[in-house]
């Protein structure tokens, strides 16, 4: 799956994507890697973690997802120590793939 959206805030207001397979995670701006990690879904929550690369997080964060249609939004549940994420996470996706 391919979602596109835009963060609202500061330094991170610009297009983003997320590209997910067999739960790995892969998110890109400007087509850089920011970060790329493994994911889990449990029911309508979804665990991101274990992410190397610039835009790191230093713990795990789980959010509840809410499709409706092809947009889908993230609501964080658990993500106290990761602000970037949340942040990019905060606005609406597009599913595009």
């Amino acid at each position: 799956m391919l979602i596109v959206s835009n963060a609202r805030k500061g330094k991170l207001k610009r297009a983003w994507t997320i590209a997910t397979t067999s739960g790995v995670y892969t998110v890109k701006t400007h087509s850089a890697v920011v970060v790329r990690g493994k994911f889990s879904i449990e029911g309508t929550e979804i665990t991101f973690g274990q992410e190397p690369g610039p835009g790191a997080c230093p713990s795990s964060g789980t959010y509840t997802l809410h499709p409706s249609g092809q947009k889908l939004t993230f609501i964080r549940i658990n993500d106290s120590k990761c602000a970037a994420r949340s942040v990019v996470l905060a606005g609406s996706y597009t599913r595009t793939g």
